[in-house]
Protein backbone atom coordinates (compact mmCIF):
# COMPACT_ATOMS: atom_id res chain seq x y z
CA UNK A 1 0.00 0.00 0.00
CA UNK A 2 1.13 3.23 -0.67
CA UNK A 3 1.73 6.19 1.20
CA UNK A 4 1.49 10.21 0.05
CA UNK A 5 1.01 11.00 -3.79
CA UNK A 6 0.16 7.78 -5.08
CA UNK A 7 -2.26 7.19 -2.53
CA UNK A 8 -4.19 10.42 -3.20
CA UNK A 9 -4.09 9.83 -6.76
CA UNK A 10 -5.72 6.52 -6.36
CA UNK A 11 -8.40 7.79 -4.32
CA UNK A 12 -9.51 10.74 -6.15
CA UNK A 13 -9.68 8.06 -9.22
CA UNK A 14 -11.79 6.00 -7.25
CA UNK A 15 -13.72 9.11 -6.15
CA UNK A 16 -13.97 10.33 -9.99
CA UNK A 17 -15.26 6.55 -11.01
CA UNK A 18 -18.26 6.90 -8.52
CA UNK A 19 -19.05 9.76 -9.11
CA UNK A 20 -19.31 9.26 -12.83
CA UNK A 21 -21.10 5.93 -12.61
CA UNK A 22 -23.69 7.83 -10.12
CA UNK A 23 -24.68 10.66 -12.64
CA UNK A 24 -24.59 7.86 -15.51
CA UNK A 25 -27.05 6.07 -13.49
CA UNK A 26 -29.41 9.09 -11.97
CA UNK A 27 -29.52 10.20 -15.88
CA UNK A 28 -30.71 6.97 -17.52
CA UNK A 29 -33.43 6.98 -14.82
CA UNK A 30 -34.72 10.12 -15.12
CA UNK A 31 -35.18 10.93 -18.70
CA UNK A 32 -37.82 11.21 -19.86
CA UNK A 33 -40.00 11.22 -23.59
CA UNK A 34 -40.40 14.79 -24.82
CA UNK A 35 -43.97 16.08 -25.09
CA UNK A 36 -46.28 16.20 -28.47
CA UNK A 37 -49.00 18.33 -29.21
CA UNK A 38 -51.67 16.31 -30.63
CA UNK A 39 -54.68 18.16 -32.47
CA UNK A 40 -57.83 16.54 -33.96
CA UNK A 41 -57.58 15.34 -37.38
CA UNK A 42 -58.79 18.62 -39.19
CA UNK A 43 -56.57 21.00 -37.92
CA UNK A 44 -53.31 18.47 -38.08
CA UNK A 45 -51.52 20.96 -40.63
CA UNK A 46 -52.02 24.41 -38.48
CA UNK A 47 -48.34 25.39 -37.69
CA UNK A 48 -48.44 25.83 -34.00
CA UNK A 49 -45.82 28.01 -32.26
CA UNK A 50 -44.84 28.51 -28.58
CA UNK A 51 -46.73 31.78 -28.71
CA UNK A 52 -49.86 30.32 -30.49
CA UNK A 53 -49.91 27.52 -28.12
CA UNK A 54 -49.57 30.15 -25.30
CA UNK A 55 -52.48 31.86 -26.44
CA UNK A 56 -54.57 28.58 -26.76
CA UNK A 57 -53.70 26.77 -23.08
CA UNK A 58 -53.85 30.20 -21.38
CA UNK A 59 -57.74 30.46 -23.55
CA UNK A 60 -56.62 34.40 -24.68
CA UNK A 61 -56.96 32.80 -28.45
CA UNK A 62 -60.52 30.90 -28.05
CA UNK A 63 -60.89 29.81 -31.89
CA UNK A 64 -58.46 28.01 -34.64
CA UNK A 65 -57.92 30.31 -37.87
CA UNK A 66 -60.30 28.53 -39.73
CA UNK A 67 -62.89 29.79 -36.47
CA UNK A 68 -63.77 26.43 -35.24
CA UNK A 69 -64.08 26.74 -31.58
CA UNK A 70 -61.07 25.06 -29.42
CA UNK A 71 -61.74 22.80 -27.08
CA UNK A 72 -58.29 21.48 -24.67
CA UNK A 73 -57.55 18.60 -22.87
CA UNK A 74 -55.20 18.48 -20.30
CA UNK A 75 -54.12 16.06 -17.84
CA UNK A 76 -54.16 16.88 -14.31
CA UNK A 77 -52.00 19.78 -12.60
CA UNK A 78 -49.82 16.92 -10.80
CA UNK A 79 -49.78 14.76 -13.64
CA UNK A 80 -45.92 14.58 -14.82
CA UNK A 81 -46.24 14.72 -17.85
CA UNK A 82 -48.58 17.48 -17.47
CA UNK A 83 -45.84 19.28 -15.35
CA UNK A 84 -43.12 18.69 -18.38
CA UNK A 85 -45.49 19.76 -20.78
CA UNK A 86 -46.51 23.17 -19.20
CA UNK A 87 -42.13 23.85 -18.88
CA UNK A 88 -41.23 22.35 -22.12
CA UNK A 89 -43.83 23.54 -24.66
CA UNK A 90 -45.47 26.83 -22.72
CA UNK A 91 -42.21 27.84 -20.88
CA UNK A 92 -44.59 27.95 -17.68
CA UNK A 93 -44.99 26.47 -14.27
CA UNK A 94 -48.49 24.42 -14.15
CA UNK A 95 -49.46 26.58 -10.93
CA UNK A 96 -49.50 29.90 -13.28
CA UNK A 97 -51.71 27.92 -15.84
CA UNK A 98 -53.72 26.75 -13.02
CA UNK A 99 -54.44 30.18 -11.39
CA UNK A 100 -55.11 31.72 -15.11
CA UNK A 101 -58.15 29.51 -15.45
CA UNK A 102 -59.48 29.52 -12.08
CA UNK A 103 -59.05 33.39 -12.46
CA UNK A 104 -61.28 33.28 -15.73
CA UNK A 105 -63.98 30.60 -14.06
CA UNK A 106 -63.97 32.94 -10.96
CA UNK A 107 -64.77 35.87 -13.05
CA UNK A 108 -67.28 34.19 -15.51
CA UNK A 109 -65.30 35.27 -18.36
CA UNK A 110 -64.24 31.69 -19.68
CA UNK A 111 -64.10 28.07 -18.26
CA UNK A 112 -61.00 25.49 -17.30
CA UNK A 113 -59.88 23.25 -19.89
CA UNK A 114 -61.58 19.39 -20.02
CA UNK A 115 -59.57 17.20 -17.27
CA UNK A 116 -59.18 13.99 -18.47
CA UNK A 117 -57.22 10.84 -15.89
CA UNK A 118 -54.93 9.32 -18.72
CA UNK A 119 -52.40 9.97 -22.23
CA UNK A 120 -54.99 7.31 -23.60
CA UNK A 121 -57.80 9.01 -22.61
CA UNK A 122 -56.01 12.27 -24.06
CA UNK A 123 -55.73 10.88 -27.66
CA UNK A 124 -59.16 9.53 -27.65
CA UNK A 125 -61.00 12.65 -26.78
CA UNK A 126 -58.48 14.59 -29.13
CA UNK A 127 -59.24 12.44 -32.44
CA UNK A 128 -63.15 12.73 -31.35
CA UNK A 129 -63.65 16.26 -31.05
CA UNK A 130 -63.26 18.98 -33.18
CA UNK A 131 -61.41 21.60 -32.77
CA UNK A 132 -59.38 19.93 -30.14
CA UNK A 133 -56.05 20.24 -28.75
CA UNK A 134 -53.89 17.77 -26.25
CA UNK A 135 -50.39 16.90 -25.27
CA UNK A 136 -49.35 13.26 -24.75
CA UNK A 137 -45.69 11.88 -24.15
CA UNK A 138 -43.31 11.10 -27.61
CA UNK A 139 -42.97 7.59 -26.48
CA UNK A 140 -46.37 6.98 -25.62
CA UNK A 141 -47.11 8.34 -28.93
CA UNK A 142 -45.26 6.26 -30.64
CA UNK A 143 -45.94 3.17 -28.61
CA UNK A 144 -49.75 3.82 -29.49
CA UNK A 145 -48.73 4.03 -33.29
CA UNK A 146 -47.24 1.20 -33.29
CA UNK A 147 -50.53 -0.67 -32.67
CA UNK A 148 -52.54 1.43 -34.50
CA UNK A 149 -52.13 3.06 -37.49
CA UNK A 150 -53.66 6.02 -36.90
CA UNK A 151 -52.88 9.74 -37.77
CA UNK A 152 -52.43 11.56 -34.44
CA UNK A 153 -52.77 15.30 -35.77
CA UNK A 154 -49.48 15.92 -34.03
CA UNK A 155 -48.66 19.44 -34.75
CA UNK A 156 -46.29 20.44 -37.87
CA UNK A 157 -44.04 23.00 -36.05
CA UNK A 158 -41.45 22.49 -33.76
CA UNK A 159 -42.74 23.75 -30.17
CA UNK A 160 -39.51 23.62 -28.23
CA UNK A 161 -38.43 27.78 -28.88
CA UNK A 162 -36.75 29.91 -25.77
CA UNK A 163 -35.92 28.85 -22.72
CA UNK A 164 -38.06 26.92 -20.42
CA UNK A 165 -38.23 28.07 -16.21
Amino acid sequence: MGTGPTRLVSCAAKLWFWLALSILATSSFTARAATEIIVSPEHAEVPIGRDFLRALFTMRLRAWPDGTAVRIFVLADDNPVHDQFCREQLGMYPYVLRNIWDRLEFTGTGFAPTLLRSEDEMRRQVMATPGAIGYTTDSFTRRESDRTPVDLGRARAPLSEGKTP
